[in-house]
This record gives structure tokens, C-alpha cells and sequence, in this order.
């Protein structure tokens, strides 16, 4: 099967981005029965943003930017030469356990995570960029996919046994972080693994950091503080690759959770 060969099987985890109520299948695409939004698909794969077009627009500069590093070959070929080989090896040491459960990747780029887990792990690729699903869409992977927004995850609560964020958050504003890891905690059952590159005083990361296309990279002490609004972190590991890294692996926080319609 191709990338949602079984759509039944992906509505299952499926909730709207708007109301969280149940998706239903249409000839055209996704139907939500509680707010009445429809939502397209792309080549198979749902577009559930919750409200398309209100990024802003980028600079002329970040246009080009983007269209350079954002390019699915320069990014695979940073993963592969950049420093993603050392990275993948962390994160796989912790997805051993994996074998078997629903794994969402979140900001999953063009899948660097897809080739570390277990064969029978139902794995759910997940992002907002067009130009990393063709990138995805390349390898082939019998898994399922979807196109949204993290800050408002178009999932069922406890909708993934595991979930996976590597490499994202110094991407997001200080909001859509917040959002985005309070998303995360209503749909993870059991893990959550966090990995990303930190701010610091080394030049050579400071170099780093202007060439990357993320603009938001904090110190330790912030994204320990940010993760602990939704989770309780379990273990935390540091590691060296270009940057100083922080891996995080939590346990989703109840308190205050509010369920999606079932």
C-alpha cells in the first residue's frame, strides 16, 4: 500500500483542527459533521489546517531562503552530511520500544524518523509543508500522512501511543511552541521524545544558528520549562552535534485535559 492506502484506518485517529469532532470521508476530500469545514486532499493526503493563509508572508530574502534549505534534496542532504546521521541515532536508541504502537512524527520534515523504528509500528508522518511531503512521498513508505498545523494537531486525544518532535521547536514563536506542546500532550498515550539543537555561547553554533531557517533557539532551561507545562519529563540527555542538543523523553501531564468528541 501507498502513503493512506487505508483512509478507515487514518480517520479513526482523525479529529477536525476547528471542533475536534470525527471526520467523515467524501468524494472530494474530508467533511467535519460538527462545524460543517471540508478539507481537501493532496493526492491522498488530508490538508486539515485549521485556518489556511494566515501566516505571514515572508520576505523576499526568506522566499529564497526557504526555496534553497527548504528544498527536499538540500534537506535530505543535510540529514545525511549535516550532522541528521548523529541526531537519528540518539532518537532511535529511544524508539526501541516502540514495536507495535501508533507513532506520531511531529514537524516530520521529509521522515528521517520513519527508518528508525520497528517494522510493525503504525507510523503517522506529520506537517505543514508541502515541499517536505514530496520529499516524503519519494520514499515510497507504507505508512500514514497528513498535512496541518501543530499548534491545533487534527487528532483524536490519546490518538498516538508515542509521539516524536525532532528539530522543530526552534522553529516556533514562543505561542505556537506553547500550543503546539499542549497539543501534543492531549494526543500522546505514553511518550513523548523531544530533540532539538540549543541556544549557546560556542561560535560556532552562533554561526550556525544565522544560516538555519529556524529563528527561535532557546537555552536548556527554556524548553525544560516549555515541556513541563504539558509534560512530566522522565529523563533528559545532552549530546553534541554542531550544536549542543537536548533530548527530552516525558510522560503527558492530565491535568486539565479536555478529550475529543469520540
Amino acid at each position: 500500500m501507498a502513503i493512506n492506502g487505508d483512509m478507515a484506518t487514518l480517520l479513526e485517529l482523525l479529529a477536525c483542527p476547528t471542533c475536534r469532532s470525527r471526520l467523515s470521508s467524501e468524494a472530494a476530500g474530508l467533511r467535519c459533521p460538527g462545524c460543517g469545514r471540508t478539507f481537501p486532499l493532496d493526492q491522498g493526503v488530508p490538508i486539515l489546517l485549521d485556518s489556511e493563509g494566515s501566516e505571514q508572508e515572508a520576505s523576499a530574502l526568506g522566499r529564497l531562503h526557504y526555496a534553497i534549505l527548504g528544498n527536499p534534496r538540500v534537506y535530505e542532504f543535510h540529514q545525511a552530511y549535516g550532522g541528521g546521521r548523529p541526531i537519528a541515532a540518539q532518537v532511535k536508541r529511544q524508539l526501541k520500544d516502540v514495536d507495535g504502537a501508533t507513532l506520531l512524527d511531529i514537524g516530520a520534515g521529509t521522515g528521517m524518523v520513519a527508518g528508525l523504528i520497528p517494522p510493525r509500528t503504525r507510523y503517522v508522518w506529520f506537517d505543514n509543508d508541502r515541499l517536505k511531503l514530496r520529499g516524503f512521498r519519494a520514499k515510497e513508505l507504507d505508512c500514514l500522512a497528513v498535512l496541518g498545523d501543530a499548534a491545533r494537531l487534527p487528532f483524536s486525544s490519546d490518538a498516538a501511543d508515542w509521539t516524536v518532535m525532532v528539530e522543530v521547536s526552534h522553529h516556533l514563536e514562543d505561542e505556537t511552541l506553547k500550543a503546539s506542546l499542549e497539543e501534543a500532550g492531549r494526543v500522546t498515550r505514553e511518550r513523548f521524545v523531544f530533540v532539538d539543537a540549543l541556544r549557546g555561547p560556542r561560535f560556532r553554533s552562533k554561526l550556525l544558528w544565522q544560516l538555519d531557517l529556524g529563528r527561535f533557539p532557546r537555552t536548556e532551561a527554556e524548553l525544560i520549562e516549555a515541556l513541563e507545562t504539558s509534560f512530566e519529563v522522565e529523563r533528559v540527555e545532552r549530546f553534541r552535534v554542531n550544536h549542543d542538543h537536548l533530548l527530552c523523553v516525558c510522560v503527558p501531564s492530565r491535568r486539565g485535559r479536555v478529550s475529543s468528541p469520540r
